[in-house]
């Protein structure tokens, strides 16, 4: 698992899974920061404040990408960049391009 999330560059990693965060442990103590998520509204939630924050990118790992996405209006904002990974303990990961579009007037 940490040979394909510490590759991908991102320095925001977002996950849906209870144990992301200590099984991401070596990444975090890296200086990235990894957020979970419970539902699509946190998922939302996140990618806007990412977005403004100016995040480009970020690190999707997930157990219930399905779930959790099918629920989020901002989902369709990420772009995958490259392959999604099967990982250990039934997880997938993947990273994304956040393309938040400019706030309207």
């Amino acid at each position: 698992m940490l040979t394909t999330v510490a590759p991908s560059g991102a320095s925001a990693i977002i996950t849906d899974t209870w144990y992301g965060p200590p099984l991401l442990a070596p990444i975090f103590y890296d200086e990235r920061m990894i957020f979970p998520v419970d539902d699509g509204a946190d998922l939302d939630y996140l990618i806007e404040r990412l977005s403004n924050a100016g995040f480009d990118t970020v690190y999707y790992l997930s157990g219930r990408r399905d779930e959790i996405t099918s629920d989020a209006r901002r989902w369709s904002e990420l772009t995958p960049i490259g392959a999604l990974a099967r990982l250990a303990h039934h997880l997938t990961g993947q990273l994304y391009q956040i393309n938040t579009p400019p706030p309207s007037d």
